[in-house]
C-alpha cells in the first residue's frame, strides 16, 4: 500500500509539473503576443524614476496601422501591451514644449514573440542635446548634428532650446505625422537622436518660437548619420 501511495504521489507531481510548464511556456501558435517593459525617466546619467504621464504606441499589422491610444502603466512604470504576432510596434513617451519631456531614442520592435523593451525619457536639460546618457547610445543607430541660423554677416549661430523631432510633431496645436523620438538642442545647438536602427528613412522636424518650423526631406539611413539644420527667423 505504501509503495502504491508513493507511486501515486510521484505521478501527481509529474502531472502537476507538466501542467505548470504548459501554462508558462509560450504558445508558438498563439495569434497575439505581449510587448512589455518599463517607462524610465532619467534625471541623472545613470539614475531614473518611474515614467512620465503618457505612453502611446503605433501598431502596423496585417497591412493596417492604428494608434494604441494611451497605454496604462503602474506606479513602477511597467506596461504590458497585447498585439498581433508579427506586428511592428512603436512606443513613444516624449512630450512637447509644453511639458518638456524628451525621448531621444526611438523604440521600435517587431513582435514575432513576447518582447520586453524599456522606454527611456529625459527630464534633466543637462542630459539632452549632445549629452544623452551613454547607455542610450549602445548598439543603436544615431542621427546627430547642429541646429543653427545664418546671421547677416554670414556666420552660423547655434540655435539653442530648439525641439528636434523624428516622424512628426506634437506641440502647440501642431499635429503632424507620428513622432517616434524627440530631443532639445543644447547651448551649442547640438542634438542626438538614437534608436533609428529599425528605420530605413527618417523625416526630421525642428521647432523654435523665434524660427519657422523646419521639415526635412526623407533622410536615407544606412548607418549613423549627420544632419546640420538651418532655421529661418519668423521675422
Amino acid at each position: 500500500m505504501g509503495r502504491r501511495l508513493l507511486l501515486g504521489v510521484q505521478t501527481a507531481i509529474v502531472m502537476l509539473a507538466a501542467g505548470c510548464e504548459s501554462v508558462s511556456a509560450p504558445d508558438p501558435n498563439a495569434q497575439t503576443v505581449h510587448v512589455s517593459g518599463r517607462v524610465l525617466a532619467y534625471y541623472r546619467p545613470t539614475e531614473f524614476s518611474a515614467g512620465p504621464r503618457n505612453l502611446v504606441g503605433w501598431i502596423d499589422a496585417d497591412g493596417n496601422s492604428r494608434s494604441t491610444g494611451p497605454i496604462p502603466f503602474d506606479e513602477s512604470g511597467r506596461f504590458n501591451l497585447t498585439v498581433e504576432r508579427g506586428a511592428r510596434v512603436r512606443l513613444y513617451a516624449g512630450g512637447g514644449r509644453s511639458d518638456e519631456i524628451y525621448q531621444p531614442c526611438a523604440v521600435t520592435v517587431v513582435a514575432n514573440r513576447d518582447v520586453f523593451r524599456d522606454v527611456a525619457v529625459v527630464y534633466d536639460y543637462s542630459l539632452i542635446g549632445a549629452a544623452v546618457p551613454p547607455a542610450f547610445l549602445e548598439h543603436t543607430r544615431v542621427l546627430s548634428g547642429a541646429v543653427y541660423e545664418t546671421t547677416r554677416g554670414g556666420r552660423r549661430e547655434p540655435v539653442r532650446f530648439a525641439t528636434v523631432y523624428v516622424g512628426g510633431i506634437r506641440e502647440y496645436g501642431q499635429d503632424v505625422g507620428w513622432p517616434i523620438a524627440n530631443t532639445r538642442t543644447d547651448n551649442d545647438g547640438r542634438y542626438i537622436i538614437c534608436g533609428l536602427e529599425g528605420d530605413s528613412t527618417a523625416t526630421v522636424y525642428v521647432t523654435n518660437p523665434a524660427h519657422q518650423t523646419f521639415v526635412s526631406t526623407p533622410l536615407v539611413l544606412s548607418g549613423d548619420a549627420v544632419l546640420d539644420i538651418e532655421l529661418k527667423g519668423t521675422g
